[in-house]
């Protein structure tokens, strides 16, 4: 069997593969305690404050986000407005240049 010397001892593979998984139970056990455990405060005029300061950041963090999500929308809306308005004309130039020409048009700008 496979062996390594550390510092003078031999250890082989299987015993490296217990601590690992002894290692690993050990750090699964203590993460499932620590989910466990949570921090209450005691209510009183000082936390009712802190409260109401947090959820007041809370929501102009929101605002300052729906601000900017809302004008993406608003610019995007306007370039497909003006992108629409634009179409008809690039389909109506391209149909007169079509029965000028006799040629049947195989691209459909706006499309």
């Amino acid at each position: 069997m496979y062996s390594i010397t550390l510092a003078g001892h031999s250890v082989t593979v299987i015993q490296i593969l217990g601590i690992a998984a002894l290692l690993l139970a050990t750090a699964a056990f203590l993460l499932s305690v620590s989910r466990g455990r949570r921090l209450a405060l005691k209510k009183s005029g000082v936390t009712e404050d802190f409260q109401f300061q947090f959820e007041r950041m809370a929501q102009a963090l929101e605002r300052l986000a729906d601000q900017g999500a809302s004008r993406l929308m608003q610019e995007a809306a306007q370039r497909s407005a003006r992108n629409a308005a634009e179409s008809p004309k690039r389909a109506s130039v391209a149909e007169a240049e079509a029965t000028q020409t006799g040629r049947i048009a195989y691209s459909m700008p706006g499309r």
